[in-house]
């Protein structure tokens, strides 16, 4: 006994397989997609601008462009903010991974 090739044309295959997908979701709720809620709450830009002091935000925008290092108390306060906002978010667990993205 081997295995049996398909010789249905692929456009038949295709709408065979989303006939039985539709048979076996029928009246039912389609399964959840967990990648749609990927990348919904970000600590960006606007989020910074939000939470930071004002200070804070200036000197860390500055070090962006300059390159210059940012200080220990300014990351300490933004990562207690992005702490905070992630807690707000709902968020359990939390890495924090401190790095700018500098373009040049």
């Amino acid at each position: 006994q081997g295995f049996k090739v398909a010789t249905q044309p692929a456009s038949r295959r295709t709408s065979l397989v989303a006939r039985s997908f539709a048979k076996m979701f029928a009246g039912k709720k389609a399964p959840r997609d967990e990648l749609c809620d990927m990348s919904v709450a970000v600590f960006n830009d606007d989020a910074m601008k939000a939470r930071l002091p004002s200070r804070v935000y200036s000197r860390f925008r500055e070090a962006l462009v300059t390159g210059a290092a940012t200080s220990e108390d300014d990351m300490k306060v933004i990562a207690e903010s992005m702490f905070a906002w992630a807690r707000e978010q709902g968020a359990v667990s939390f890495a924090h991974w401190f790095f700018p993205i500098r373009g040049g």
